[in-house]
C-alpha cells in the first residue's frame, strides 16, 4: 500500500525555527514508528540504501501551497511517504492515530492541527475538446514518482 500522510503544524514560537529541520524531522519519523515497533524502527534506521519511506523537512503553507523554509506567521506541513505495506499499515493503525498534540523537531516545537492520509487516492480527468487526454493527480502520483526517481539512481 501506497501511503501519503501530511501533518498540518503551528509553530509554538513563531519565527524561532530553523530554516532546514531534515534530520530533526527524519529523527521524529523515527520516533513515531518505535513508539509502535522498536523493531523496525531499528531495522529502518539501520538500512543505508533504498528506505521504503520519505520524511519532508517541514515547509511553510501559504495560499494553499507549500514551500521552503519556514515564515514567520504562516503554518508548516510535513510530509511522511511509505511504499512498504508493513510500513505503511503500522503508520494508519498504531503510529498516526497515537500522534501527541505537540511534537518536538530538533529545538523546535509545533502543535499538530492535523493530519491528512491519502491511501492510493487518484483523481483521473479527462480534459480537453479537440484532443482529448487523460489527466491522473494526487498525492499517491507524488510517492510514485519519488519511488520512479530512486529507481532511476539504481539502475
Amino acid at each position: 500500500m501506497l501511503l501519503s500522510a501530511v501533518l498540518a503544524l503551528r509553530p509554538t514560537q513563531p519565527g524561532s525555527q530553523r530554516a532546514f529541520l531534515g534530520k530533526a524531522a527524519h529523527a521524529f519519523f523515527l520516533r513515531l514508528v518505535s513508539e509502535a515497533d522498536a523493531e523496525l524502527a531499528t531495522a529502518l534506521h539501520d538500512q543505508s540504501e533504498n528506505r521504503p519511506f520519505t520524511v519532508s523537512t517541514p515547509m511553510t503553507l501559504r495560499m494553499g501551497r507549500a514551500t521552503g523554509a519556514p515564515v514567520a506567521g504562516y503554518d508548516q506541513v510535513l510530509r511522511i511517504t511509505s511504499y512498504a505495506p508493513d510500513l505503511s499499515r503500522l503508520l494508519v493503525q498504531r503510529a498516526l492515530p497515537r500522534l501527541p498534540q505537540r511534537i518536538a523537531l530538533g529545538d523546535d516545537v509545533f502543535s499538530v492541527r492535523g493530519v491528512f492520509v491519502d491511501r492510493c487516492k487518484v483523481m483521473v480527468l479527462q480534459v480537453g475538446q479537440i484532443r482529448r487526454d487523460i489527466s491522473y493527480n494526487g498525492d499517491t502520483l507524488n510517492t510514485a514518482a519519488r519511488i520512479e526517481s530512486m529507481c532511476n539512481e539504481y539502475r
